[in-house]
């Protein structure tokens, strides 16, 4: 396990062993709520997930008793302001990184720590999760709740924003926000499991696979198919398809570096 000391972090602690990153908020204290300066460090993560080519997936985690409470409301003027302007700085930020990200969730991901979790590409959830976006009750507005949860439960999103009710594991399971639930002692070896099946694909593929899907989302079905014309286009140009192809005809196991 190499864990990272160069990006200056204070609220995330960043390890990579193998070929998967871990990227865990580490501000137990207040159930890993968040800071604009906690925000900053994610990016810094990510952006180096993105650009060491051994990487192929990350896991987001929190340390202690949840995963993500959210906004620090010791912070909260600061940081909404911030997180509104042009350059803000996390959320639409995960749908950019083409390799993938797993939020391993336990505990609350609750308001900002829920889009989090939603902006990732898999959840695994722990039987102790609890999801949901409760600032309504308190007088606050979400940012990222209206605009990620209709995106996967459209028929229940406006119910579960409008009378911050929570959502626990197995409904969340039932409602498809995850791939799996399992006990909170699994489940990082779970989140490392997942990774490892992606890891075993095609590194290039699964890049490309991630981009159309992005780029795709909420086109009308012909524009979404220009889209993916012009991915495949650039994909079917690449070393790995060929190699791939060749591999499959000469009946071995494919070679692929990624380009």
């Amino acid at each position: 396990m190499n864990v990272t000391q160069d990006l200056a972090l204070k609220d995330v602690c960043y390890e990579k062993e193998d070929q998967i990153a871990y990227i865990t908020m580490n501000r137990p204290a207040v159930l890993n709520a968040f800071t604009y300066d906690t925000l900053l460090e994610l990016r810094r993560c990510f952006r180096d997930f993105a650009a060491d080519g051994r990487l192929r997936v990350a896991i987001l985690m929190g340390e202690g008793r949840a995963f993500c409470a959210g906004v620090d409301l010791r912070q909260h003027e600061t940081l909404a302001h911030a997180m509104v302007r042009p350059e803000g700085v996390l959320y639409g930020d995960l749908d950019y990184y083409l390799k993938p990200i797993i939020a391993a969730v336990h505990g609350f991901a609750v308001g900002g720590g829920m889009t989090l979790a939603l902006g990732a590409d898999i959840r695994i959830l722990a039987e102790d999760a609890q999801l949901g976006y409760p600032q309504v009750r308190t007088g606050i507005l979400s940012v990222g709740g209206p605009l990620r949860l209709p995106r996967f439960i459209p028929g229940l999103a406006r119910w579960y924003l409008l009378s911050g009710e929570l959502i626990d594991a197995a409904e969340a399971y039932r409602l498809g926000l995850c791939v799996k639930v399992v006990p909170r002692e699994r489940l990082r070896a779970e989140a490392t499991a997942l990774a490892q099946k992606i890891c075993a694909c095609a590194p290039l593929a699964v890049r490309y696979t991630k981009d159309e899907t992005i780029r795709g989302e909420g086109l009308p079905m012909y524009e979404a198919y220009r889209v993916a014309r012009q991915i495949a286009n650039d994909f079917f140009e690449s070393e790995d398809y060929v190699e791939s192809v060749r591999a499959f005809r000469e009946k071995r196991k494919p070679v692929w570096h990624g380009r």
